[in-house]
């Protein structure tokens, strides 16, 4: 994936691989043969939050938003916030994935949403699932992540996914 040309509906996809990569690298609890990765690929990607998106059906556009504690909505039209939010490449055709990352967070509440705009293609598999990784710390020993899956109903539905409390003591 990383060497090699993808179809242009996965623009930037490589970027994602690598991230992925890297973590299983960092967080694996035993020792891995990295002989056919290229060094040059190999580095801790870590974040202080990370959440990724991806569904099941093809052809398929699902829009992740993040809104930050300032208020600001890191969405595909605006893909770089002022405190260093950064959201991927926006997959309008395909299954995902999606990927919202912060390096250095603000203390607050961080709403994860997805925008369901819905298929272009006919299936009769029934309606789209998606699934919601939402990690802290990424990439750091201390790593926690929470998995949302879901069904979507209806195009066109905003589905609010949950809330991301970063220093904020319960």
């Amino acid at each position: 994936v990383i060497t090699n040309d993808w179809n242009e509906r996965f623009p930037e996809i490589e970027s994602i691989v690598l991230t992925e990569i890297n973590n299983i690298i960092a967080t694996c609890n035993q020792p891995l043969s990295l002989a056919k990765i290229d060094s040059r690929f190999i580095s801790n990607m870590t974040a202080a939050t990370r959440v990724v998106v991806c569904w099941d059906t093809d052809n398929c556009d699902i829009d992740l938003w993040v809104t930050e504690p300032t208020g600001e909505k890191c969405i595909y039209s605006h893909a770089l916030t002022q405190i260093g939010g950064h959201l991927s490449r926006d997959f309008t055709r395909g299954y995902g994935p999606e990927e919202y990352m912060l390096h250095y967070p603000l203390d607050g509440s961080y709403k994860v949403e997805l925008n369901y705009y819905g298929q272009s293609a006919t299936t009769t598999l029934g309606p789209t699932t998606i699934t919601v990784q939402i990690y802290t710390d990424y990439g750091k020993p201390t790593q926690q992540m929470r998995e949302v899956t879901k069904r979507l109903s209806a195009a066109k539905e905003v589905i609010l996914i949950g809330n991301v409390e970063v220093g904020i003591k319960h």
